[in-house]
């Protein structure tokens, strides 16, 4: 995966669950505390879908995710599969790709 630097990257997470309604688990900086804990215990006290972007996140973040694809298909609907498909595929290129994706898929909640 290619960003410019953790700040980025954490950036793209912050967005990526702000696409659930869960953009407090992340900072400028990284995972909250809150979402250290939710690590866990798996997400479990999440729904699925949110525990799939929330366990992607993760995935992004440092691998530790532990999310299958069959698990991303069954439980994401299209605007979180869609931000999440593109999202992989920009960490792919490079950093200004992620740029890119962050700008189509900002979130009002989360300030660049």
């Amino acid at each position: 995966m290619t960003f410019r630097d953790d700040g980025q990257l954490a950036h793209a997470c912050r967005v990526l669950l702000a696409h659930v309604g869960l953009a407090r688990l992340w900072t400028a900086r990284g995972p909250t505390p809150e979402a250290v804990a939710l690590r866990d215990v798996n997400g479990a006290p999440l729904s699925p879908r949110d525990r799939a972007v929330f366990l992607a996140a993760w995935a992004f973040w440092n691998g530790s995710g532990g999310i299958t694809l069959a698990e991303l298909l069954d439980r994401l609907d299209v605007g979180p599969a869609e931000a999440l498909c593109f999202l992989v595929m920009a960490s792919k290129y490079d950093a200004d790709a992620v740029d890119d994706w962050l700008a189509v898929h900002a979130r009002p909640e989360v300030a660049a």
